[in-house]
């Protein structure tokens, strides 16, 4: 990761764009790529990489007592959408919601991109009660 992210060949970073947001437009993904490198330097990109392999937060979802939603793409490339179904089970009264796709991250004018709002939108105005 050190190697590929630092580099100014972009063939590493368009791979994990491509994982990353596969439903994007070319336009989307060459920005996502030009701004991993300009916001992450390679060896924070690798440590967070183990960071993330490393950590495990199962327990700790078990102890959130507020009012959580969870949503997650149904063809998400990094996280599996079960992985998703798991968190909000862990978390006492989560509500999960599927989103259509397979991106990660959320991307402008993807069917999930409304359906994102509309869903934490509905989702704070029933606390407001």
């Amino acid at each position: 990761m050190e190697r590929g992210w630092g580099s100014t060949n972009p063939i590493y970073r368009n791979m994990f764009t491509a994982n990353f947001i596969p439903d994007a437009t070319l336009k989307q993904k060459a920005g996502l790529a030009k701004l991993q490198r300009a916001s992450l330097s390679s060896q924070n990109s690798a440590r967070i990489s183990v960071l993330r392999a490393n950590t495990e937060v199962a327990d700790l979802a078990r102890q959130i007592n507020v009012p959580t939603l969870v949503l997650h793409a149904e063809g998400d490339q990094i996280a599996p959408l079960e992985e998703g179904r798991r968190m909000a089970a862990r978390i006492p009264g989560a509500r999960f919601i599927a989103l259509e796709g397979n991106n990660h991250a959320l991307v402008e004018g993807s069917p999930a991109f409304k359906t994102f709002f509309r869903e934490v939108d509905a989702f704070l105005a029933e606390l407001e009660r």
